[in-house]
Order: C-alpha cells, then structure tokens, then sequence
C-alpha cells in the first residue's frame, strides 16, 4: 500500500508494569503491513523493566514515542495523554498485552474510507488461559450498533479505528475504573457513523493481575454507566444491566437480591429467573465460577 504523508495513524498503548510481555505488543504494531504510523507508549509510573524495553525500541524504530507518568493514574488517564500527544489523523489503540493481527491498521483504514463512517470496529479473540471466544461472532449493522451497545459491551478498545475529529471531542472519562472502552463506544456510537469489521483482527489476552479480575470495580463501573444512560435504556438493556451488577455484587460477597429482583421485573427472562433461584439456593456463585473457567 502506498502511504501518504497526511495518513498517519496514531497508535496509543497505555502499560504499566508489563515488561513481560509488552516486547510482543510493540512487534505487532512495529510489524504492520500499514507502516505510517506513531507509536505513542504511555508507561503509568511502572516498577519493573518496561522504561528499559521501551527504550531499547526507541533507539531502533524512530515511530515510537515514550511518555511515563510521574505516579500512578490508571489505563484511563494515560490513554487521554496519549490522545494529547497523538499528531495523527487516525486515532487507534493498543494495550500492552495484546496483539494485533499483521493486517489490523491496513484493513480498518480501507473499511473507514471505502464506507464513508467516521469510525470503525473489529471482532477480536478473548483469551483467558485455554478459553477463546470471538467478540462479536456476527456482523452488527451500522444502524444496529448504538442500540446494540446499549444492550451489551462488544468493543474493546485497541479495536477502534477512529478519525482524530471524534478525540478532539471524546475523552476517556476518568471516573470509571472499568469499561471504559464499552462507555466511550456507547457515546461515539450516538453521534458518530460507525462499521462494525467482521473480521477478527486482535487477541485480547486477559492477565491474571488484570483490572477484569476486580468485581469491586465492575460493580461500581456498571453502577457509574447506569447513572449515565438511565434515559437512554429500555427495559431489555435495563434488565441485563441490573442482572450485570447483581452478579458483581455475588462475586463482593454482598446482597444481590434486589438487582437479580429488578432484573426479573424489567424483563421476565426464564434467564435472569434461573439465576435468581440458583442465587436464593446459595449456589449461583459455584456454577458462575465453573462457568467462567
């Protein structure tokens, strides 16, 4: 593919602590079949060797740019840095423990100009040890993605390919301590043209220190997203929503009597009534542990 100077792509990788393997997540930007790009790595005060890592790349491949951050901040903040810094037209992620398919810049940039959107997505393999799924396994249609994010998070976000115009105007907001990327998607997704790429070209790999792990701060992130879109929800997202918040509760060992009962009234889901009754059985926590292994 030809590159021309005005089509740079600014890639943004928040890390932290990910010496061990963020040498593999730089190869797989460093080795894409788009080559115009900035690598911009926002190290959130790490402790281990990844200045060293980082540093090591920078001297062989002038793309990178090394920001670290005098303390601790979280994944949020120092993505926004990144987007400060970010002189590229095309705006993109990628997390430190992750990687990209060769092709992922490449193709999503032809689908964001060969459609005409604003934005673009892509399915991605979640990985987490043995178990692998692909989010999202079916085509999601242009005028089906606000509604279905509402409903569900199917982005992740070192999977959004945007034009820098929607960062000028959207943050990461710093508030949430989880699904973050699943909020900014919500509200680019009301305003923005987007296409969801049917295609995987990203695995997510889940660590076993990752922020996925902490229910703590799923709880409180999808009560957070609650507040937000409480006017935008219907019934069936609502449902799903409190169901979400009452298994996190489970997993904080607290009462989740009231969100199972309110995801039941919103919509009486032979799903959401199982879940209730394993729940009052004592039992749930097991077979959602099991289930999730």
């Amino acid at each position: 593919m030809k590159m021309e100077k005005e089509e740079l792509i600014s890639v943004i990788m928040p890390t932290y602590n990910r010496g061990y393997v963020i040498s593999n997540a730089i190869d797989s930007i460093l080795n894409q079949s788009y080559a115009n790009f900035e690598l911009i790595i926002v190290d959130d005060c790490s402790s281990d060797n990844t200045e060293e890592i980082v540093r090591s790349y920078q001297k062989k491949d002038k793309r990178i740019i090394y920001i670290k951050l005098d303390r601790n901040s979280g994944a949020n903040y120092a993505r926004n840095i990144g987007l400060k810094k970010a002189t590229g037209d095309y705006i993109t992620f990628q997390d430190s423990d992750d990687i990209s398919l060769s092709n992922r810049l490449e193709t999503e940039m032809n689908v964001l100009k060969s459609e005409d959107v604003d934005w673009v997505f892509s399915s991605f393999r979640k990985i987490n040890g043995k178990k692998k799924i692909i989010i999202p396994k079916k085509q999601i249609k242009e005028e089906e993605i606000a509604e279905t994010l509402l409903f569900k998070n199917l982005i992740t976000t070192q999977v959004l390919f945007s034009k820098r115009k929607i960062f000028d105007e959207v943050k990461f907001d710093d508030n949430l301590p989880r699904f973050q990327d699943w909020d900014l998607a919500i509200r680019i997704s009301k305003k923005y043209r987007g296409k969801h790429i049917n295609k995987v070209l990203l695995d997510m790999y889940i660590q076993n220190d990752s922020i996925t792990k902490n229910p703590q701060k799923g709880k409180i992130a999808l009560k957070l997203i609650k507040e937000k879109y409480i006017n935008d929800l219907n019934r069936k997202q609502l449902a799903r929503l409190y169901c979400r918040i009452g298994l996190f509760e489970m997993l904080c060992d607290e009462d989740a009597t009231i969100n199972f009962k309110k995801s039941i009234i919103y919509e009486k889901n032979i799903k959401y009534i199982i879940i209730f009754i394993l729940y009052k059985l004592k039992i749930l926590k097991t077979v959602y542990c099991l289930l999730k292994k």
